[in-house]
């Protein structure tokens, strides 16, 4: 009796930390989105399954504003996480640092000549995006979908229309650190 009191005891301790772990920015995003744009979120994580260091998460809804929203998660890495990604990276596409420009007015970076937009590098990340924009030679940038979505948010009025998604890593050179991103345009 006294075994299973405590099974059901560590059981419960166990999930009440487990839902604490997920920010109040990430539960924000969820439910901003729809089940299939969360699924892409979540389906195209580089490193769904390895133990990392989440370092800091930023979730920025500039739709009315910009046309666009998206999340951004920086990790730190482990060794074997870094060495799972160098195996990983070999499927995602290598993009020009030079062939991006800067939109000021919406804020991203769009690869030129192609339907693909990035987010800038926000101070609000931390140390590891200090003087680091996507257009500099330190920061790698690899794209692991690009597509659309249909029926993305659940707020009815922007529910009537198709969205263009991207979703990458950002690599800093000389760091154990990467950042993931989710744009939504």
């Amino acid at each position: 009796m006294k075994v299973t009191s405590l099974l059901i005891f560590y059981m419960l301790f166990a999930l009440s930390c487990k839902s604490q772990t997920k920010s109040e920015r990430l539960i924000m995003f969820e439910n901003e989105l729809s089940q299939d744009a969360i699924k892409e979120y979540y389906d195209n994580q580089p490193l769904p399954d390895e133990k990392y260091i989440l370092v800091n998460f930023c979730y920025y809804n500039y739709f009315e504003l910009f046309g666009n929203s998206g999340a951004v998660i920086v990790y730190e890495l482990n060794d074997k996480a870094s060495e799972k990604l160098i195996n990983e990276i070999k499927n995602y596409k290598r993009l020009d640092n030079d062939r991006l420009i800067f939109q000021d007015s919406r804020h991203v970076y769009k690869l030129n000549n192609e339907n693909i937009e990035l987010p800038e590098l926000d101070h609000e990340l931390g140390d590891v995006t200090t003087s680091k924009t996507p257009k500099n030679n330190d920061v790698e940038i690899y794209l692991i979908k690009k597509g659309r979505l249909k029926n993305t948010y659940n707020n009815e009025k922007r529910n009537k229309t198709e969205h263009s998604f991207s979703c990458g890593i950002y690599i800093m050179r000389n760091e154990s650190k990467i950042i993931y991103w989710f744009l939504i345009y």
